[in-house]
């Protein structure tokens, strides 16, 4: 039972970190998303690889990542206790 409330933890908090943080970083890059058809279009438009090499919202992706390593890292800790 505590991996499976420690892994809803884990994902819910990485789901809010892509959500909203991620996702409009990686929409508002290159590629226009036309809604109208959006299941013929690729979906690199919400990916990273919609970010422009060399700005600087790469680094919120890093950011993102080192945040989400340190509340697992937290959450490991307290678990253990």
């Amino acid at each position: 039972m505590r991996i499976i409330t420690f892994s809803l933890k884990v994902f819910t908090f990485a789901a809010v970190i892509g959500i909203f943080v991620l996702l409009p970083v990686n929409c508002s890059g290159t590629q226009a998303i036309d809604f109208a058809d959006l299941s013929n279009n690729s979906l690199d438009v919400f990916s990273i690889s919609n970010v422009k090499s060399g700005t600087s919202s790469l680094w919120i992706h890093f950011a993102a990542v080192y945040i989400v390593t340190i509340f697992l890292c937290c959450l490991l800790i307290m678990n253990l206790k």
